[in-house]
């Protein structure tokens, strides 16, 4: 079945849906993305450090309320412009017809083939032409957080492939898609550790593993690095040659002495999440707990430290 999307632009969205339900039409979708998102990671708020309004504003678009019907029925779009011609508050009505699999799949355009460090090309599931001498991670956008697109990961991602060993034992703290630890198999780790607060992070690393031929060398435990306990004691338990942590600030901090403990002596560890006007506290916390920063990389607001234990 084929449908017709009807998008009602406006910067008064009660006054627009009063007038529409004056009209009798009930059934309609409000489009406000961006409170929606950041009442969500409000719930969470010592787990981000900043969100940029005017940046996530304009790649959500404006505030519109949306009308699906059937791709036949012409009265209601004709009823609708009517209705509200002289509502000023309204900017545009724009309709369109939309098949089934592009309700589905529209939102696939925004997630492009990118290119991280020297010969990383970060691609969408079902990118099928992509380069042969590359090392391609395969991604599946429609989960959570790690898709390649955001600084810290593509800051991430350089560092692993400029320090990984071949061989090299893998900790993904904070680890979303399993971006990073699927970027470290693939350029030799034998095994990757994989540790998320989200639950359903165990089937998203799981399904992006199989996307990439890998289907050993991974796992994944859920649990927060600050307050669960058992967690840490099994993190206690090994040493890692290769630690990455692309969470924020006041993670990265509480979480250092952990670190330590988990790196092996001559082993490399990457936080990264950092918004800089906290980078300086991330720097003095890195070196007080015992750590040598080698580098520090930034780009747009965001910078990654790589750092090796003092000796």
């Amino acid at each position: 079945m084929d449908w017709k999307k009807i998008s009602i632009y406006t910067d008064d969205i009660e006054r627009v849906s009063t007038s529409l339900y004056m009209m009798e039409i009930y059934e309609f979708e409000v489009v406000d993305s961006f409170e929606e998102i950041k009442a969500e990671l409000d719930k969470r708020a010592k787990y981000w450090d900043f969100i940029d309004e005017e940046k996530m504003r304009k790649q959500l678009g404006d505030e519109r309320i949306v009308i699906y019907v059937q791709a036949e029925d012409d009265e209601l779009y004709k009823r609708v412009k009517e209705g509200l011609k002289d509502v000023d508050c309204v900017k545009s009505i724009v309709s369109g017809e939309m098949k089934d699999e592009d309700w589905l799949n529209s939102w696939k355009r925004f997630f492009v083939p990118i290119k991280v460090g020297d010969n990383i090309m970060v691609a969408p599931c079902w990118q099928e032409d992509v380069p042969k001498d590359m090392t391609v991670i395969r991604i599946d956008p429609g989960m959570i957080f790690g898709t390649g697109n955001h600084e810290t990961t593509r800051l991430c991602l350089e560092e692993i492939e400029k320090h990984i060993k071949k061989g090299s034992s893998f900790l993904d703290l904070g680890c979303g898609s399993g971006i990073l630890s699927i970027g470290a198999l693939l350029l030799g780790a034998r095994q990757a550790l994989c540790v998320d607060i989200e639950e359903n992070a165990r089937e998203v690393v799981k399904e992006n593993a199989e996307l990439n031929g890998i289907n050993s060398g991974i796992e994944t435990h859920v649990g927060d690095l600050l307050e669960d306990k058992e967690l840490i004691s099994r993190l206690l338990e090994n040493q890692y040659e290769f630690i990455a942590a692309n969470i924020v600030a006041g993670v990265i901090i509480g979480i250092l002495p952990m670190v330590k403990r988990c790196l092996d002596d001559y082993g490399i560890f990457v936080c990264s999440g950092i918004i800089d006007d906290r980078t300086d506290e991330v720097r003095n916390a890195l070196l007080e707990n015992g750590f040598k920063i080698i580098s520090e990389k930034n780009e747009d607001k965001w910078t990654a430290f790589t750092t090796v234990k003092e000796r």
